[in-house]
């Protein structure tokens, strides 16, 4: 069986958010979810407020949708 190249988590996680595909946190969980990151993968790397927050940021300031 072929095994999938991922990059780190983190790094991903940033370039999703910086690419304006998605809302949220939660769409940006679901995202990585498809990307075979495991949900412990990403319940970790989301426990930082500071983290969060940034994510948070960055996903309304990209999204070109609606404003919450």
């Amino acid at each position: 069986m072929k095994q999938i190249s991922r990059g780190p988590i983190l790094e991903r996680a940033y370039q999703i958010a910086r690419s304006g595909k998605v809302r949220d946190l939660r769409a940006l969980r679901q995202v990585l979810t498809q990307e075979s990151y495991s949900a412990e993968e990403i319940r970790i790397t989301f426990l930082g407020v500071s983290l969060r927050a940034a994510m948070k940021k960055l996903c309304s300031e990209n999204y070109p949708g609606p404003k919450r």
